[in-house]
Protein backbone atom coordinates (compact mmCIF):
# COMPACT_ATOMS: atom_id res chain seq x y z
CA UNK A 1 0.00 0.00 0.00
CA UNK A 2 1.01 3.48 -0.68
CA UNK A 3 0.29 6.16 1.20
CA UNK A 4 0.42 10.17 0.43
CA UNK A 5 2.83 12.45 2.29
CA UNK A 6 2.25 12.88 5.73
CA UNK A 7 0.80 16.70 5.76
CA UNK A 8 2.13 17.76 8.90
CA UNK A 9 2.58 21.24 8.93
CA UNK A 10 -1.22 22.50 8.22
CA UNK A 11 -4.91 21.69 8.26
CA UNK A 12 -5.72 19.64 5.46
CA UNK A 13 -8.94 18.23 6.22
CA UNK A 14 -11.22 16.58 3.81
CA UNK A 15 -15.33 16.49 4.64
CA UNK A 16 -16.94 13.57 3.06
CA UNK A 17 -20.82 12.54 2.74
CA UNK A 18 -22.10 10.29 5.76
CA UNK A 19 -21.25 7.18 5.54
CA UNK A 20 -22.81 4.43 8.15
CA UNK A 21 -23.75 0.99 7.95
CA UNK A 22 -26.34 1.12 5.15
CA UNK A 23 -24.11 3.38 2.80
CA UNK A 24 -22.26 1.40 -0.05
CA UNK A 25 -19.62 3.21 0.28
CA UNK A 26 -18.75 2.13 3.69
CA UNK A 27 -16.78 -0.57 2.81
CA UNK A 28 -14.43 1.74 1.28
CA UNK A 29 -13.30 3.02 5.11
CA UNK A 30 -11.67 1.34 7.99
CA UNK A 31 -13.45 3.38 10.72
CA UNK A 32 -11.61 4.37 14.04
CA UNK A 33 -14.22 6.03 16.86
CA UNK A 34 -12.42 8.21 18.75
CA UNK A 35 -15.20 9.24 20.83
CA UNK A 36 -14.95 6.72 23.84
CA UNK A 37 -10.51 7.15 23.55
CA UNK A 38 -11.15 11.15 23.26
CA UNK A 39 -13.46 11.15 26.97
CA UNK A 40 -10.94 8.60 28.98
CA UNK A 41 -7.15 8.82 27.16
CA UNK A 42 -4.54 6.77 28.73
CA UNK A 43 -1.07 7.72 29.27
CA UNK A 44 2.11 7.30 27.01
CA UNK A 45 6.03 7.86 26.96
CA UNK A 46 7.98 8.68 24.21
CA UNK A 47 9.26 5.15 24.19
CA UNK A 48 5.89 4.23 23.42
CA UNK A 49 6.48 5.53 19.75
CA UNK A 50 10.07 5.84 19.39
CA UNK A 51 12.63 3.39 19.99
CA UNK A 52 15.78 5.80 19.59
CA UNK A 53 16.83 9.18 19.23
CA UNK A 54 19.91 10.89 17.74
CA UNK A 55 21.08 14.33 16.77
CA UNK A 56 22.61 16.27 13.52
CA UNK A 57 23.65 19.99 14.22
CA UNK A 58 23.40 21.91 10.77
CA UNK A 59 26.69 23.17 9.22
CA UNK A 60 26.70 26.98 10.63
CA UNK A 61 28.44 29.24 7.19
CA UNK A 62 27.86 32.46 5.77
CA UNK A 63 25.62 30.94 3.10
CA UNK A 64 23.88 28.60 4.79
CA UNK A 65 22.32 30.37 7.56
CA UNK A 66 18.65 29.15 8.00
CA UNK A 67 17.28 30.90 10.95
CA UNK A 68 13.85 29.05 11.03
CA UNK A 69 13.17 25.68 9.33
CA UNK A 70 9.46 25.60 7.63
CA UNK A 71 10.10 22.36 6.03
CA UNK A 72 11.96 18.92 6.10
CA UNK A 73 12.03 16.66 3.26
CA UNK A 74 14.54 13.67 3.09
CA UNK A 75 15.52 13.52 -0.64
CA UNK A 76 17.95 9.90 -0.79
CA UNK A 77 20.52 10.63 1.34
CA UNK A 78 19.98 14.62 1.56
CA UNK A 79 18.31 17.09 3.84
CA UNK A 80 16.30 19.64 1.59
CA UNK A 81 14.98 22.85 4.02
CA UNK A 82 12.35 25.01 3.05
CA UNK A 83 13.41 28.48 5.57
CA UNK A 84 11.13 31.42 6.99
CA UNK A 85 13.01 33.29 4.87
CA UNK A 86 11.44 31.13 1.63
CA UNK A 87 15.43 30.01 0.34
CA UNK A 88 15.59 25.80 0.05
CA UNK A 89 18.87 24.92 1.40
CA UNK A 90 20.06 20.93 0.22
CA UNK A 91 22.27 19.67 3.77
CA UNK A 92 24.22 16.38 3.72
CA UNK A 93 22.82 13.77 5.99
CA UNK A 94 25.70 14.33 8.55
CA UNK A 95 24.38 17.66 8.86
CA UNK A 96 26.97 19.68 6.01
CA UNK A 97 25.56 22.50 4.23
CA UNK A 98 25.92 21.04 -0.39
CA UNK A 99 23.90 24.29 -2.13
CA UNK A 100 20.44 25.77 -2.56
CA UNK A 101 17.59 24.98 -5.06
CA UNK A 102 17.04 27.51 -7.22
CA UNK A 103 16.61 31.12 -6.10
CA UNK A 104 14.03 33.67 -4.74
CA UNK A 105 13.17 36.09 -7.57
CA UNK A 106 10.39 36.43 -10.05
CA UNK A 107 12.36 35.12 -13.70
CA UNK A 108 12.35 32.22 -15.23
CA UNK A 109 12.71 29.25 -12.90
CA UNK A 110 12.69 31.50 -9.61
CA UNK A 111 9.84 31.78 -6.90
CA UNK A 112 8.63 34.14 -4.91
CA UNK A 113 6.90 32.17 -2.29
CA UNK A 114 8.07 28.58 -1.89
CA UNK A 115 4.52 27.44 -0.07
CA UNK A 116 5.45 23.87 0.06
CA UNK A 117 8.63 21.37 -1.17
CA UNK A 118 8.30 17.92 -2.09
CA UNK A 119 10.73 15.33 -3.61
CA UNK A 120 9.30 12.32 -6.65
CA UNK A 121 11.56 9.75 -6.00
CA UNK A 122 10.77 8.15 -8.90
CA UNK A 123 11.57 11.10 -11.32
CA UNK A 124 14.57 12.66 -8.88
CA UNK A 125 13.07 15.79 -9.16
CA UNK A 126 13.00 18.33 -6.23
CA UNK A 127 9.32 20.21 -6.35
CA UNK A 128 8.77 23.63 -5.47
CA UNK A 129 5.24 25.42 -5.37
CA UNK A 130 5.40 28.86 -5.74
CA UNK A 131 2.02 30.34 -4.65
CA UNK A 132 3.11 33.78 -5.89
CA UNK A 133 2.18 32.34 -9.76
CA UNK A 134 0.08 29.13 -8.63
CA UNK A 135 2.85 27.10 -10.81
CA UNK A 136 4.72 23.68 -9.50
CA UNK A 137 8.51 24.54 -10.47
CA UNK A 138 10.35 21.42 -10.76
CA UNK A 139 14.67 21.25 -10.23
CA UNK A 140 17.21 18.54 -9.87
CA UNK A 141 18.83 17.41 -6.88
CA UNK A 142 22.06 19.41 -7.65
CA UNK A 143 19.55 22.61 -8.16
CA UNK A 144 18.86 23.31 -11.62
CA UNK A 145 15.66 24.40 -12.83
CA UNK A 146 14.34 21.84 -15.46
CA UNK A 147 10.32 23.04 -16.46
CA UNK A 148 6.92 24.34 -14.66
CA UNK A 149 3.29 23.23 -14.30
CA UNK A 150 0.88 25.76 -13.88
CA UNK A 151 -1.78 24.52 -10.92
CA UNK A 152 -5.36 24.85 -11.11
CA UNK A 153 -7.91 26.44 -8.72
CA UNK A 154 -5.08 28.32 -6.92
CA UNK A 155 -4.62 26.33 -4.24
CA UNK A 156 -3.14 26.92 -0.62
CA UNK A 157 -0.58 23.92 -1.37
CA UNK A 158 -0.04 20.86 -3.94
CA UNK A 159 1.46 17.48 -3.41
CA UNK A 160 3.03 14.99 -5.83
CA UNK A 161 0.80 11.34 -5.52
CA UNK A 162 4.39 10.13 -7.48
CA UNK A 163 2.89 9.00 -10.26
CA UNK A 164 2.72 12.06 -12.67
CA UNK A 165 -0.43 13.23 -10.40
CA UNK A 166 -1.15 15.61 -8.11
CA UNK A 167 -2.97 16.96 -4.78
CA UNK A 168 -4.05 20.44 -4.50
CA UNK A 169 -5.71 21.82 -1.14
CA UNK A 170 -8.22 25.01 -0.91
CA UNK A 171 -8.28 27.36 1.64
CA UNK A 172 -11.99 27.69 1.67
CA UNK A 173 -14.32 25.45 -0.16
CA UNK A 174 -15.21 25.40 -4.08
CA UNK A 175 -17.62 23.85 -6.32
CA UNK A 176 -15.18 20.93 -8.22
CA UNK A 177 -17.36 19.36 -10.70
CA UNK A 178 -20.70 18.36 -8.93
CA UNK A 179 -19.02 18.32 -5.24
CA UNK A 180 -17.97 21.07 -3.36
CA UNK A 181 -14.69 20.56 -1.47
CA UNK A 182 -11.15 21.95 -1.20
CA UNK A 183 -9.22 19.03 -2.29
CA UNK A 184 -8.67 17.99 -5.75
CA UNK A 185 -6.60 15.63 -7.83
CA UNK A 186 -4.85 17.46 -11.32
CA UNK A 187 -2.28 16.07 -14.02
CA UNK A 188 -0.22 17.01 -16.12
CA UNK A 189 -3.24 16.77 -18.61
CA UNK A 190 -5.55 19.53 -17.17
CA UNK A 191 -7.48 17.05 -15.89
CA UNK A 192 -9.29 17.62 -12.26
CA UNK A 193 -10.79 15.17 -10.46
CA UNK A 194 -12.51 16.86 -6.67
CA UNK A 195 -13.16 15.14 -3.60
CA UNK A 196 -15.89 16.57 -0.95
CA UNK A 197 -19.22 16.52 -0.76
CA UNK A 198 -22.66 16.87 -2.43
CA UNK A 199 -24.45 20.77 -1.21
CA UNK A 200 -27.55 19.08 0.08
CA UNK A 201 -29.70 19.96 3.26
CA UNK A 202 -29.35 16.44 4.79
CA UNK A 203 -25.01 16.56 4.36
CA UNK A 204 -24.79 19.82 6.17
CA UNK A 205 -22.93 18.43 8.90
CA UNK A 206 -20.88 15.56 7.41
CA UNK A 207 -20.37 12.60 9.88
CA UNK A 208 -16.72 11.83 9.11
CA UNK A 209 -13.70 14.05 8.45
CA UNK A 210 -10.86 12.11 6.51
CA UNK A 211 -7.03 13.18 6.07
CA UNK A 212 -5.73 12.72 2.47
CA UNK A 213 -2.22 11.26 4.29
CA UNK A 214 -4.30 8.09 4.67
CA UNK A 215 -5.41 7.61 1.09
CA UNK A 216 -4.80 5.09 -0.65
CA UNK A 217 -3.93 5.36 -4.34
CA UNK A 218 -4.80 2.44 -7.01
CA UNK A 219 -4.34 2.35 -10.54
CA UNK A 220 -3.16 6.10 -10.37
CA UNK A 221 -6.48 7.43 -8.35
CA UNK A 222 -6.54 7.83 -4.69
CA UNK A 223 -9.34 6.34 -2.67
CA UNK A 224 -10.94 7.07 0.88
CA UNK A 225 -9.10 4.78 3.19
CA UNK A 226 -9.57 5.84 6.66
CA UNK A 227 -12.86 6.91 8.53
CA UNK A 228 -12.53 9.27 11.40
CA UNK A 229 -15.68 9.19 13.87
CA UNK A 230 -15.90 11.88 16.72
CA UNK A 231 -19.27 11.49 17.64
CA UNK A 232 -20.56 14.41 19.36
CA UNK A 233 -17.45 15.86 19.64
CA UNK A 234 -16.70 17.12 15.86
CA UNK A 235 -17.50 20.58 15.12
CA UNK A 236 -20.06 20.83 12.78
CA UNK A 237 -19.76 23.11 9.59
CA UNK A 238 -21.91 25.64 10.87
CA UNK A 239 -19.61 26.39 13.74
CA UNK A 240 -16.65 25.84 12.48
CA UNK A 241 -16.83 28.30 9.75
CA UNK A 242 -19.26 30.90 11.30
CA UNK A 243 -17.06 34.15 12.74
CA UNK A 244 -20.25 34.50 15.14
CA UNK A 245 -19.86 31.69 17.03
CA UNK A 246 -17.84 32.35 20.49
CA UNK A 247 -14.51 30.88 20.65
CA UNK A 248 -16.47 29.27 23.95
CA UNK A 249 -19.12 27.55 21.90
CA UNK A 250 -15.81 26.66 19.82
CA UNK A 251 -13.98 25.15 22.34
CA UNK A 252 -16.81 22.22 23.09
CA UNK A 253 -15.94 20.09 19.68
CA UNK A 254 -12.73 18.79 18.55
CA UNK A 255 -10.29 20.43 15.71
CA UNK A 256 -8.03 18.17 13.97
CA UNK A 257 -4.87 19.41 13.66
CA UNK A 258 -2.93 17.52 11.55
CA UNK A 259 -1.90 13.75 10.77
CA UNK A 260 1.11 11.86 9.78
CA UNK A 261 2.06 7.81 9.04
CA UNK A 262 4.66 6.38 12.01
CA UNK A 263 5.09 3.32 9.57
CA UNK A 264 2.98 0.51 7.24
CA UNK A 265 0.60 0.16 9.11
CA UNK A 266 -0.02 2.53 12.09
CA UNK A 267 -0.66 6.61 11.74
CA UNK A 268 -0.90 9.65 14.52
CA UNK A 269 -3.66 12.04 14.36
CA UNK A 270 -2.99 15.18 16.63
CA UNK A 271 -6.69 16.88 18.06
CA UNK A 272 -7.76 20.04 20.25
CA UNK A 273 -10.84 20.51 22.44
CA UNK A 274 -10.50 24.05 24.05
CA UNK A 275 -7.29 24.24 25.56
CA UNK A 276 -6.41 20.22 25.93
CA UNK A 277 -4.17 18.28 22.72
CA UNK A 278 -4.61 14.75 22.33
CA UNK A 279 -3.01 12.04 20.22
CA UNK A 280 -4.52 9.39 18.44
CA UNK A 281 -2.76 6.35 17.14
CA UNK A 282 -4.42 3.93 14.66
CA UNK A 283 -3.71 0.80 13.16
CA UNK A 284 -5.26 0.42 9.63
CA UNK A 285 -4.38 -3.56 10.03
CA UNK A 286 -5.78 -4.10 13.45
CA UNK A 287 -8.21 -1.34 13.47
CA UNK A 288 -7.45 -0.48 16.87
CA UNK A 289 -6.88 2.86 17.91
CA UNK A 290 -5.49 4.51 21.54
CA UNK A 291 -6.08 8.05 22.51
CA UNK A 292 -3.42 10.17 24.70
CA UNK A 293 -3.95 13.29 26.02
CA UNK A 294 -0.95 15.92 25.71
CA UNK A 295 -0.06 18.42 28.25
CA UNK A 296 1.53 21.69 28.06
CA UNK A 297 5.25 19.94 28.18
CA UNK A 298 4.28 17.31 25.11
CA UNK A 299 5.18 13.75 25.89
CA UNK A 300 7.69 12.47 28.30
CA UNK A 301 11.21 12.02 26.59
CA UNK A 302 12.57 8.42 28.79
CA UNK A 303 14.83 7.48 26.20
CA UNK A 304 17.60 10.10 26.28
CA UNK A 305 16.36 12.93 28.77
CA UNK A 306 15.71 15.36 26.02
CA UNK A 307 13.22 17.62 24.60
CA UNK A 308 9.12 15.84 25.47
CA UNK A 309 7.49 15.15 22.14
CA UNK A 310 5.30 18.08 21.33
CA UNK A 311 3.01 19.45 18.56
CA UNK A 312 4.66 17.64 15.11
CA UNK A 313 3.45 20.65 12.97
CA UNK A 314 7.09 20.65 11.47
CA UNK A 315 8.24 17.56 11.26
CA UNK A 316 8.56 14.55 8.62
CA UNK A 317 8.00 10.86 8.90
CA UNK A 318 9.91 9.21 6.37
CA UNK A 319 11.46 4.88 5.78
CA UNK A 320 10.38 4.53 9.79
CA UNK A 321 12.04 7.88 11.03
CA UNK A 322 10.37 10.72 12.33
CA UNK A 323 12.51 14.25 11.31
CA UNK A 324 12.01 17.39 13.21
CA UNK A 325 14.41 20.32 14.09
CA UNK A 326 15.05 22.50 17.14
CA UNK A 327 17.13 25.82 17.49
CA UNK A 328 20.37 25.93 19.50
CA UNK A 329 19.09 28.22 22.16
CA UNK A 330 16.23 26.43 23.19
CA UNK A 331 18.59 22.74 24.04
CA UNK A 332 21.40 25.26 25.87
CA UNK A 333 18.40 26.89 27.86
CA UNK A 334 16.78 24.00 28.76
CA UNK A 335 19.85 21.91 29.63
CA UNK A 336 21.82 25.38 32.03
CA UNK A 337 18.61 25.61 33.86
CA UNK A 338 17.59 21.77 34.12
CA UNK A 339 14.43 21.71 32.33
CA UNK A 340 16.24 18.37 30.83
CA UNK A 341 16.22 15.67 33.16
CA UNK A 342 19.00 13.32 33.11
CA UNK A 343 20.34 14.21 29.59
CA UNK A 344 22.13 11.09 27.73
CA UNK A 345 26.53 11.41 27.46
CA UNK A 346 25.42 12.07 23.72
CA UNK A 347 22.99 14.89 24.27
CA UNK A 348 24.54 16.74 26.26
CA UNK A 349 27.72 16.14 24.07
CA UNK A 350 26.10 17.54 21.30
CA UNK A 351 24.73 20.79 23.29
CA UNK A 352 28.03 21.42 24.46
CA UNK A 353 29.08 22.04 20.52
CA UNK A 354 26.61 24.24 20.41
CA UNK A 355 26.48 28.43 20.07
CA UNK A 356 22.97 29.73 20.16
CA UNK A 357 23.29 31.71 16.94
CA UNK A 358 24.22 28.31 15.16
CA UNK A 359 21.88 26.66 12.73
CA UNK A 360 19.25 24.37 13.80
CA UNK A 361 19.54 20.91 14.82
CA UNK A 362 17.57 17.86 13.37
CA UNK A 363 16.43 15.10 15.70
CA UNK A 364 16.32 11.91 14.10
CA UNK A 365 13.72 9.53 15.87
CA UNK A 366 13.35 5.71 15.37
CA UNK A 367 9.55 4.71 14.91
CA UNK A 368 8.32 1.45 16.43
CA UNK A 369 7.42 -0.69 13.89
CA UNK A 370 4.76 -1.40 16.88
CA UNK A 371 2.97 0.86 18.44
CA UNK A 372 -0.21 -0.72 19.36
CA UNK A 373 -0.41 -3.16 22.10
Amino acid sequence: MKHLPIFSFFILILLLPSCDKNSSDSAKFIAFDLEAGINHPEAFAMSDIVSSISYIPLETEQESLIGKIHIIVIADDKFLLNTRNKEIKVFSEEGTFSHDIGRIGKGPGEYSDARNLSWDSDSKEVLIYNIGNTSLQFYSLAGNFKRNLKVPHNPMFVYPLQNGKYIGSLLFETQLDSLYGKVFQFDTTGTVIGYGKAKMAEQQVPSIMVSPSFFKISDGNIIPLVSLGLGNLMIPDEIYYSKGVSSVEKAKYIYILLGYELNENEFAVEFRKGKHYYMAICNIKTGKSQVMKIDQSGIVNDIDGGLPLDGLYYSTTQDGYLYRYVDPINLITDLEEGILKDPSAELQATINLLDQEDNPVIIKMKIRERVLK
